[in-house]
């Protein structure tokens, strides 16, 4: 019998709105009978506080399942769900991905055409992760990617499978599918995931220069391990290239490549309609 893995992935922010900042994926990927584990630890706690699901928007806001609720009942919720994520950390690996909107309309048509979207680039990104890990983290076993359910989006989950299909892991894909997170609670873990990473970049686009955002949100210091370990990646204007965000590797690869963090898109734009002054 065939173990599979299983990747439950969900979004954050939509990049249609005019004011999203930072779009992209958060989810976690392991074995099904370690999900299996997670998801009657997760069920159980939301019984114990006597909600459905989780959606960590509405939890914030107390509203929808959680109107009426305390910050106290929120607070409490929240450090059960962490936990029983912490206590499975050694059995997944965090699957995610941010695209800096500012960034990704600063690209060119053509460029952004052959991207298609945010949402397509994200989704080719997380998958391409995932089958990375299945070969490098848990022995080239099959997965099958999960994400949020929202229709408007299923064409571009299954081109950006089709395309992962081409890489170098992609034999390992198993399947991709979609499911209403109300009623499958790994996405709701996903889903929590998407919400502190969501979060955590907006701090770090606050303050670009510091090495590491102070005063880190409780379920991110709580889930540090999993966060700072992980692969999660960072698109940027500079070509739009794979980098690792955490630790500060973006301003090292920066440094590498001689590339100035500081110059704005104004400034960037203005020295490149000078080189081609000098160059015409």
């Amino acid at each position: 019998m065939i173990t599979l893995l299983r990747a439950y992935i969900d979004e954050f922010d939509d990049y249609t709105n005019i004011g999203c900042k930072a779009f992209g994926f958060s989810g976690l990927i392991g074995p099904v009978h370690e999900w299996h584990k997670l998801q009657c630890k997760w069920e159980d706690a939301l019984e114990c506080c006597g909600v459905k699901y989780f959606h960590a928007t509405d939890l914030q806001a107390l509203e929808g399942e959680f109107r009426g609720w305390t910050e106290s009942q929120r607070e409490r919720l929240v450090s059960l769900l962490v936990r029983i994520v912490q206590e499975q950390l050694p059995n997944f690996r965090l699957l995610g991905s941010a695209n800096a909107m500012s960034s990704y309309r600063y690209l060119p048509e053509y460029r952004r055409r052959h991207l298609k979207n945010p949402y397509f680039l994200g989704a080719v990104s997380v998958m391409s992760d995932g089958t990375r890990f299945a070969h490098f983290d848990f022995d080239d076993k099959p997965v099958e990617f999960v994400f949020d359910q929202k229709t408007k989006h299923k064409q571009w989950i299954d081109q950006a499978y089709d395309d992962v299909l081409k890489t170098k892991w992609g034999h390992l894909c198993a399947a991709k599918s979609t499911a209403n997170h109300r009623l499958v609670s790994p996405v709701q873990v996903a889903d929590l995931l998407a919400y502190e990473s969501e979060k955590y970049i907006e701090s770090r686009m606050a303050n670009p220069e510091a090495t590491d955002v102070a005063n880190l949100r409780w379920p991110m210091e709580q889930l540090k391990e999993l966060f700072y370990g992980g692969d999660t990646t960072w698109y940027n204007w500079h070509g739009l290239m794979l980098v690792t965000d955490f630790w500060g590797n973006y301003q090292h690869l920066c440094k590498f490549l001689k590339v100035d963090t500081k110059e704005t898109h104004e400034q960037r734009r203005r020295r490149f309609q000078a080189t081609l002054s000098r160059l015409s």
